[in-house]
């Protein structure tokens, strides 16, 4: 049972870096660096800032240039994307969610 409650809080802490990271770059659009140092902006563990990082370059929110620890990361340049995501963090930020 341990285990499991421990998986819900990995989910739990997953989703909420996922979260803090669009803010972040919502924020920040023209940050770009490593999932590093964006885990030491969001003040979330690297393993799971690389983990939403690659998730958010799946979905073509975040642009990727490299590979391995040295990758960097950037939010998207598509202007529609831009303001779709603009508009949820501010949303999220009115019912102080985070």
């Amino acid at each position: 049972m341990e285990a499991g409650i421990r998986a819900i809080f990995s989910d739990i802490l997953l989703a909420m870096t996922k979260l803090e990271l669009l803010v972040f770059f919502s924020r920040n659009q023209y940050a770009m660096d490593t999932p590093r140092r964006f885990s030491e902006f969001v003040k979330r563990p690297e393993a799971y800032v690389r983990e939403a990082l690659e998730f958010f370059t799946r979905k073509g929110i975040v642009e990727k240039m490299g590979d391995g620890e040295t990758a960097i990361y950037s939010f998207t340049s598509d202007l529609d994307t831009i303001h779709t995501i603009d508009e949820f963090t501010k949303s999220i930020l009115r019912r102080k969610i985070i």
